[in-house]
């Protein structure tokens, strides 16, 4: 639709510049069509008063200057010429005047043939004539275009007035056809989103009650498994299997609590509390995992109290020191430190780094870099710091490996 649109915009702009250009034309053949039937009407009454001045082919050499200087300034004309094959033989031209050589109709040529005597007036015997050249004789007159030039001038103006006038209005009127377009389009776009959201949260609630039905019997089949681990007490094989059944049995429990957790999170429970005090104890809660990796966790002393809940606050430092646990390689560090000035918390590990590949969907359910993890891990820390309004980014860190930003927003 767009497409059609842009196409149906570029034709009409092209048929309203056409339209414009059309009128322009007409009117500016019209006003040179009117200064060429000026042009000849004056010619002709140049030719007329010549006529008189010259009979019989004759003419006072005294008079006939004056009076061609007299008819130039009535008649408006830049020059009036004669001329006998091509070669002025008396001319009256206004100074400073140009000599015709205009593109528009200034310049008007017609052959000037002397009359026939028709006898002698009166005191034609005391007046000294002179006889015009044996030659083919010329009248050319020059007339301003002053005037032509003014038409012409609002022609174009009209041009550019009535393009650009209509131009806007045909835009106006397609970008609000445009707009009519996009609304209905993003109406559907909405229907559409709403149609996929109803079905993602029908899909997330079967499979958080399809995970919370699981949970049952998957306790069961513990329970059974750790009967039998009891009562095979001289069956070493036997109770390795009941032990193996209850460790897989515990890592698929606690796999469906995190995804009861990301599709169901639960209301927060905000207290005061001070979060130095909760990252010191999760270090010491981690200390054995710790240890057993011969990692460091340094802990840089700082002081803030916030407002939020604090089991699901626990929940999140400890999913991000675990993260970096399991990408710090043996006899490395994972350091948490605070930016006050911005408020800051960062969890760094001089591990591998995050991939290109994994950045842009990093914090995306069951997205994980390492063998064995879930992706879940990430998505409920990110999903903890956005129910308590704080952002939870990956950053860069000075040790190598990946680096993960938490601002605590008050």
């Amino acid at each position: 639709m767009t497409r059609l649109i842009q196409i149906a915009t570029a034709l009409l702009l092209v048929l309203t510049w056409g339209w414009a250009w059309r009128d322009f034309v007409e009117h500016r053949a019209e006003h040179v069509d009117e200064e060429r039937r000026l042009g000849a009407a004056v010619l002709g009454a140049s030719k007329g008063e010549l006529l008189r001045l010259c009979r019989g082919g004759r003419f006072d050499p005294e008079e006939l200057p004056v009076a061609l200087d007299e008819m130039r300034a009535r008649l408006g004309a830049e020059r009036v010429s004669l001329r006998a094959d091509g070669v002025v033989f008396l001319e009256s031209k206004e100074p400073g005047a140009a000599d015709g050589d205009s593109d528009l109709p200034s310049l008007f040529r017609s052959p000037f043939v002397p009359l026939a005597p028709r006898g002698r007036g009166r005191g034609l015997d005391s007046v000294q004539l002179s006889d015009l050249p044996q030659a083919a004789l010329e009248l050319e007159l020059v007339l301003p275009t002053a005037q032509l030039e003014a038409k012409l001038a609002g022609d174009r103006r009209r041009f550019l007035f009535m393009g650009g006038a209509a131009s806007l209005v045909l835009l106006g009127l397609l970008w609000l056809l445009r707009q009519r377009v996009r609304a209905v389009e993003l109406k559907a776009e909405l229907e559409t989103s709403r149609q996929r959201l109803e079905r993602a949260e029908l899909l997330k609630r079967l499979g958080a009650g399809l995970a919370h039905e699981t949970r049952n019997p998957l306790g069961v089949v513990r329970g059974h498994a750790q009967r039998i681990a009891t009562a095979a007490a001289g069956d070493a094989a036997l109770r390795g299997a009941a032990t193996t059944i209850m460790e897989e049995t515990d890592r698929t429990l606690a796999r469906l609590d995190e995804f009861l957790l990301l599709s169901r999170p639960q209301e927060l429970r905000r207290d005061s509390f001070d979060l130095a005090e909760l990252v010191r104890d999760v270090a010491e809660l981690v200390e054995p995992d710790l240890a057993a990796r011969d990692v460091t966790l340094e802990v840089a002393p700082f002081e803030l109290c916030v407002d939020a809940d604090r089991d699901q606050i626990r929940r999140l430092l400890l999913n991000l020191i675990l993260n970096a646990l399991a990408f710090a390689p043996p006899v490395s560090r994972v350091r948490i430190g605070f930016d006050a000035a911005k408020r800051v918390l960062r969890v760094e590990d001089d591990g591998p780094g995050v991939t290109d590949a994994l950045r842009g969907s990093l914090f995306e359910p069951y997205v994980s870099g390492r063998e064995g993890g879930t992706g879940l891990g990430l998505a409920i820390c990110r999903q903890i710091a956005g129910a308590h309004g704080w952002e939870l980014e990956l950053a860069e860190t000075p040790l190598g490996g990946a680096a993960f930003a938490l601002e605590v927003r008050a």
